[in-house]
Formats: structure tokens, sequence, C-alpha cells
């Protein structure tokens, strides 16, 4: 049974991209990819029904719901160029790091830093973004500047302690966790992560001792 399949060329945010969605009946999965500058940043999988006929209806029908919802997402975008408002900037790049546009959202979410610079959600928000940007040092300035603003938040604690342990920074990591679930004793992804920073700790002491082994 041949792959079914639909292709658009975007435009919006200033750029170009490609969304392509296919399925197969046979094995009952359908993909539908957005792509910029020929590398894919959003994948979503949903499931066909194995008759072909109503696969491709389905197919048909979440291509253009998504089609249409980028191409509304562009025209949002273009009307907000002057927005200063951080509450409505807060909601616009939220719906773009839904769509795992996080070079708009973060400009986005500059702005509206820029109008409410002591709105720490935002700067939660954006550190987030650089995380996904692989920008861990202006992530991690974001994220204590968020907690310098609102300490009582876990979310910021926990997430300084996500971007420690991208650095490798397994000790100082456990102590941000270790706050989040003093502020939140059921915080369960604090939990999992205070684990794994001790674990990896674990592993960097006997790295360190093996070596000084290895020198003596």
């Amino acid at each position: 049974m041949e792959q079914l399949m639909l292709t658009s060329k975007l435009k919006g945010m200033g750029k170009e991209f490609f969304l392509q969605t296919s399925g197969d009946p046979h094995n009952g999965k359908g993909v539908s990819i957005l792509f910029e500058g020929g590398n894919p940043i959003d994948i979503n999988e949903f499931k066909l029904p194995e008759n072909a006929k109503q696969a491709a209806g389905v197919i048909d029908e979440y291509h253009n719901l998504r089609h249409e919802k980028f191409i509304k997402l562009g025209e949002i975008y273009a009307e907000l160029l002057d927005e200063t408002d951080p509450a409505i900037l807060e909601k616009l790049a939220l719906s773009l790091i839904d769509q795992k546009l996080f070079e708009e959202a973060a400009k986005i979410l500059e702005r509206g830093i820029k109008s409410a610079p002591k709105k720490s959600k935002l700067m939660n928000y954006l550190g987030l973004t650089c995380m996904e940007l692989e920008d861990f040092e202006k992530a991690h300035s974001l994220f204590n500047r968020a907690i310098k603003i609102n300490p009582g938040f876990p979310d910021y604690h926990n997430n300084l302690g996500r971007i420690l342990l991208k650095k490798g920074e397994c000790f100082q990591a456990a102590k941000c966790f270790e706050k989040a679930i003093e502020l939140n004793v059921y915080y369960a992804e604090a939990y999992y992560n205070l684990a794994l920073a001790v674990i990896l700790n674990g592993i960097k002491r006997e790295d360190f001792d093996l070596a000084q082994d290895l020198e003596d």
C-alpha cells in the first residue's frame, strides 16, 4: 500500500517553512513535520484508520488544520510587531513555543521583559526557551534573575537545577532541586531530577577519584 502524503510551503515570521504530512494506513500511523531550512523543528504523530479512503481524509484534515494554525499564528505575529503589553506578548510567545518556534518566541519574550522587567514568569519562559536553543549561559542568568524577583516559586529553582545539570554542576543542581522540594513537597519532577543529580554527582566523583589514582 502506498504512503499518503501532503506538502505545503509556508511563510511567516519573516521566514519560509515546509509542512509535510504523511501516513501509512497499513501500520495505522501518520506524521506531520514542520521544516525550517531543511531541518525538522516540530514532529507530530497521529493515528490512522486502516481504511485507505478514511486515512486519506484524516491526513488531509490534519494537514489543513495545522496549515491554518500556522498561517493564523504568522498573521498574529505580524499584527503584534509593535505590541508592548506583556500579557499579550506572553500568550503569543507560548503559542510560538507550542509550534517549536523558539527563536521567534525568544524575541517576543525579550520584548515582554523590556516592558515588564520585574515579571519573573517571562524570565522563566525565556530561560526555558534559551535551553531549547542551547544558550545555557543565558538560561542560567535568566533563572537566577527570576529567583531573585520571586524566590518562592519552586519551578524556578527546578529549572535552574536543570541548567546546572546540563553544565555538569551536579552538586549545585542538587541544592536547587532540594529547594524546589522544600517549597513544594509534592513536586515529582524535582524529586526525579534530584535523584539524577545525586547519581551523576557520584559518577563525576568516581571519575575524579580514578583520575587521581592514575596520577599517583
